[in-house]
C-alpha cells in the first residue's frame, strides 16, 4: 500500500483546515469563544480521511 497520497492527502486537508479556520476567525465569520465551529471542520475532516482510507483500503485489498 503506498503511503504517499495519503500523506500528501493529510498535509493538504490540514492546509485547508487551517486556511478555513483562520480565515473565518479573521472575517470575524466564527468567535475564538465558540469552539463548536472548529470541532466540526476539523471533525468532518477527520471522518471523511477515515472514510477515504477504508475505501483506498478496500481498494487494494
Amino acid at each position: 500500500m503506498d503511503w504517499l497520497p495519503w500523506a500528501y492527502q493529510y498535509i493538504i486537508g490540514a492546509m485547508l483546515v487551517t486556511l478555513g479556520i483562520w480565515a473565518g476567525a479573521k472575517n470575524g465569520v466564527w468567535s475564538w469563544k465558540n469552539k463548536r465551529w472548529a470541532v466540526i471542520v476539523v471533525g468532518g475532516w477527520l471522518s471523511m480521511m477515515v472514510i477515504q482510507g477504508l475505501f483506498q483500503y478496500w481498494g487494494t485489498s
